[in-house]
């Protein structure tokens, strides 16, 4: 791939760089019919990627999501688009991706997993007790305002199954934690 972007300066400017035309040389002749459409790969580099699993309740509340962990090892900006997953040179998903500078990192969600389900529990517990207690008077005509305020814990459990024989890599939780405020 080759890039260019100089401010006029004559230093780089990362945000040209950044949303930069790239410019692809194709290393090996393509042929298409005539009114036949072709995919042809542009850009193929090996990156350093790793499986996951990825929960997120936000996108289903049952499934897990294959997904790679990518770190962009190349020099190069990998531009918004299409990522086909090939695992052992079989096709297994393909994911949108957006941009990523080189050494960035991100999560890539390419299937659902439908060998593993999730189910979702969640407790509250509010402590009896009072944490702290507040006494106040109420603009000098006597009255006092007494405030008991008091622990609310809530616990989240996840149960994960695996329903095939084989092994699962690990699986990350995309748990939003609530507002302090909330109720």
């Amino acid at each position: 791939a080759t890039t260019s972007g100089a401010a006029s300066n004559g230093e780089v400017d990362d945000e040209v760089n950044f949303a930069d035309i790239f410019l692809f040389e194709v290393t090996a002749p393509v042929s298409v019919r005539r009114g036949a459409t072709a995919v042809v790969p542009l850009y193929e580099r090996d990156l350093h990627a790793s499986r996951c699993l990825v929960y997120d309740e936000e996108l289903d509340r049952t499934s897990a999501f294959s997904s790679l962990f990518i770190i962009n090892n190349t020099d190069t900006v990998l531009e918004n688009g299409r990522a086909t997953v090939l695992e052992g040179g079989r096709f297994v998903g393909e994911s949108n991706i957006r941009a990523m500078r080189p050494d960035e990192e991100s999560f890539v969600t390419y299937a659902v997993e439908s060998a593993v389900s999730v189910r979702r529990s969640l407790s509250t517990e509010t402590n009896s007790i009072p944490c702290r207690v507040e006494v106040s008077s109420q603009d000098g005509d006597g009255a006092l305002s007494v405030s008991a305020f008091r622990r609310k814990r809530t616990s989240t459990r996840y149960s994960v199954v695996n329903s095939s024989q084989r092994a699962m890599p690990t699986m990350l939780i995309n748990h939003a934690l609530g507002s302090p405020t909330a109720k």
